[in-house]
């Protein structure tokens, strides 16, 4: 468990970094 919750974490906070960077290629798009 200790395993997967690691790599949640790990995944939880690499999801917003790449969520900023989407955002930002869309905006100009957009």
């Amino acid at each position: 468990m200790d395993h997967l919750f690691l790599l949640y974490k790990e995944i939880m906070c690499s999801s917003p970094a790449r969520s900023r960077k989407k955002k930002h290629m869309r905006l100009p798009k957009s």
